[in-house]
């Protein structure tokens, strides 16, 4: 693991809240590392390559903001660890007053969309693909940017440097949709929770979920594919 694994970086700002990278490949804790620190983020890091030790960790570090010292400014969180889960990790932190500044960062594939979803509704704030782009590290910062301790001249995008114009990622509105509309989604997800708990048939909450989204797909439908003949409204 890299040299900052399991304590702050020499000649890091003393002032400035940690931030911690949960991770069990070596290479792409380094490469996260590599893009904060090329993003011109300047916080203390931690690595730590396991869950236990990071929960042991995120607890020591409860009882910290406890006494009164400083939150974790951002947590990098690998969804697939060796012993635990990054569910494991979301879980613990969800709800938890030490940690409610806290930005939770999901770390996975693409192709694994299941389980980001499934990551938001344990209190996820974003998710950066695998294998990180440095595109989507100075989004992600851009988007929050209250999270980082940042050098008074950050190094400057070499695209714009050059002149050039900066390549598509296909995945970009797919990837930061959540992140740009964080509040909204929190409110929606207060929204259905509220359903939830007043309707007790748990079918017919879902029924009515999927007739909602049905009537919206049918309001704005794609150009190539027809609208879907709409169920019955279950709420006239």
């Amino acid at each position: 693991m890299s040299s900052e694994s399991g304590f702050c970086e020499a000649g890091s700002l003393s002032q400035s809240p940690d931030i911690l990278i949960i991770e069990d490949t070596e290479s792409d804790a380094a490469l996260l590392q590599r893009a904060l620190r090329a993003a011109g983020v300047t916080n203390p890091i931690h690595v730590l390559a396991n869950g236990v030790d990071a929960l042991a960790f995120l607890n020591s570090k409860q009882r910290a903001v406890e006494a009164g010292g400083p939150q974790l400014a951002a947590v990098f969180i690998d969804l697939k660890l060796p012993d635990k889960s990054g569910f494991d990790i979301l879980k613990l932190m969800q709800g938890r007053e030490a940690f409610l500044q806290t930005l939770r960062v999901v770390v996975s594939s693409i192709d694994e969309m299941d389980h980001i979803r499934r990551s938001y509704s344990f209190g996820a704030d974003s998710f950066i693909a695998k294998p990180m782009n440095q595109l989507d590290m100075k989004e992600l910062i851009r988007s929050f940017p209250d999270h980082w301790s940042l050098l008074d001249g950050p190094p400057a995008d070499s695209n714009a440097a050059s002149g050039a114009p900066r390549p598509k990622d296909p995945y970009d509105e797919a990837l930061h949709v959540w992140t740009r509309n964080r509040e909204l989604i929190q409110k929606l997800r207060e929204t259905l929770e509220a359903v939830r708990t007043t309707i007790d048939d748990r079918e017919e909450t879902l029924v009515i979920i999927e007739t909602l989204t049905e009537e919206i797909r049918n309001k704005y439908p794609q150009s190539n594919n027809p609208p879907k003949k709409p169920r019955k409204n279950l709420l006239l």
